[in-house]
């Protein structure tokens, strides 16, 4: 599935009928992040570096759409898995995941697949 180079991302990815968790670590640092996907509940996105930790809970019900996302960034293009989500306002907000591990868009495909199935 992804390389077996020591600088590659690694997808760790457990589905448990209604629940995804997946894990994505880059090797060339301290770099960790994770979603967990539990069916009419959530999505929880975590993040862990050297000096942050982060973590956001997005409910089912905002997310309308879920997609990847080709950006360019610095003469360089990567792909992202994108939320687009609505508040209560009915105001539009994308969350992209993994900014940090930034994964191929080969894990990035399969995550995608897990996610878009979960969530209908």
């Amino acid at each position: 599935m992804l390389d077996s180079h020591p600088n590659r991302e690694q997808l760790f990815s457990n589905i448990y009928g209604e629940k995804i968790i997946v894990n994505i670590e880059k090797n060339c640092g301290y770099l960790k992040e994770n979603i967990t996907a539990i069916k009419g509940f959530g999505y929880q996105i975590k993040a862990k570096g050297r000096l942050k930790d982060s973590s956001i809970f997005i409910p089912y019900a905002i997310v309308q759409h879920i997609f990847l996302n080709e950006v360019i960034i610095k003469n360089r293009v990567i792909f992202l898995a994108t939320f687009l989500t609505k508040n209560e306002k009915g105001e539009d907000k994308l969350v992209p995941l993994f900014t940090s591990t930034v994964p191929k868009l080969d894990c990035l495909k399969i995550l995608y697949q897990e996610l878009v199935t979960l969530h209908k």
